[in-house]
């Protein structure tokens, strides 16, 4: 990358795989109507709501509590986050179309995939890609932007395979031509790239609220790996941040159910993610309009790499399923 390093503040690098971290300790107990009033608008939330944890404990619902505090932690910073990257993005970026934006992303999925990391990583690099792409021009396929992310995103998260001595795979994946670099091409990147990002690598994307909303709307394996399908497709959409991951997630709930044939929203359901369907119509329709693109595009000879990954049986085959009519 033809970079040029700009300031040098310091800021420590979140290394928890908190999107991830969330399995253990499933409590489960009785019924939290009596919580609710018939208008949402004035529902409790567990933002508004100050409850103790055996209070939580007696709500309906597998919950735990670290991921309860999490999830408010998010709710409460999220906009720190996505403040970084402007809603009028990628219009400032120059020589970029959509579908230039799109290969690049699809290419940095299939990297991804190939290297095997885990989704906070994916979502990571995905969020750091975006962030430099806002700042400066670069190539149709960046192989140097992709390689030097990926190896930011592995130090946070590490992989089964590292970026480095996956080198002739990436040169599979782009093409003799384009992966010419080294370890030292990939150091002295990695440095320009964090000064681009005033070494704030740590993020909040819809991810992280993946599995706190599909236990609360008490979803299968399938339909939660229906809602993360939702919400990696867009999240390699630039327009996608011209919402709050929280809310699109949310809205992505509300799509799982539809499909499903589920009730479209419950109480608890806006007590956990604060959150109504009336709130969320503008999210609904940019994830709906979305997953009909990628499924268009699944149909020529070279599917996008989103729908290839969750067309596997680990995830259910969910890129199959239709979407709503919108």
């Amino acid at each position: 990358m033809a970079l040029e390093p700009s300031a040098l503040p310091f800021q420590q690098i979140v290394s928890e795989d908190i999107g991830t971290k969330l399995e253990s300790h499933q409590v489960l107990a009785p019924d939290l109507s009596h919580l609710f009033i018939a208008d949402t608008s004035l529902c409790p939330t567990i933002r508004n709501m100050s409850l103790t944890w055996d209070e939580l404990v007696s709500m309906d619902m597998n919950v735990n509590r670290e991921c309860v505090t999490l999830s408010r932690f998010y709710l409460d910073h999220e906009d720190e986050y996505i403040g970084r990257v402007l809603p009028d993005y990628p219009r400032r970026v120059q020589g970029l179309s959509h579908e230039d934006i799109g290969l690049i992303f699809n290419n940095l999925l299939r990297c991804a995939n190939a290297l095997k990391m885990c989704e906070t990583a994916i979502y990571l690099a995905i969020d750091i890609v975006h962030r430099i792409l806002t700042q400066i021009s670069i190539g149709k396929t960046s192989p140097y932007l992709l390689a030097t992310a990926l190896f930011v995103a592995q130090k946070v998260e590490p992989s089964q395979l590292g970026i480095l001595p996956a080198s002739r795979l990436l040169t599979k994946l782009f093409g003799e031509n384009n992966t010419h670099f080294t370890s030292a091409d990939l150091y002295g990147n990695e440095i320009v790239l964090l000064h681009y990002l005033d070494f704030h690598v740590e993020t909040i994307t819809s991810y992280h609220y993946v599995k706190f909303f599909s236990n609360a709307a008490g979803f299968t394996v399938q339909q939660k790996s229906l809602l993360h399908y939702l919400t990696q497709m867009c999240a390699m959409n630039p327009e996608s941040y011209k919402y709050k991951p929280s809310a699109l997630t949310a809205a992505g709930v509300v799509l799982v159910n539809e499909v499903f044939g589920l009730p479209r929203w419950t109480e608890k359901l806006h007590f956990f993610t604060t959150y109504s369907p009336e709130m969320l119509v503008s999210e609904r329709d940019f994830i709906l309009s979305t997953w009909v693109h990628i499924t268009k595009l699944a149909q020529d000879d070279h599917p996008p790499a989103v729908f290839v990954k969750f067309s596997s049986h680990y995830f259910g085959n969910v890129s199959s399923l239709l979407s709503p009519i919108m």
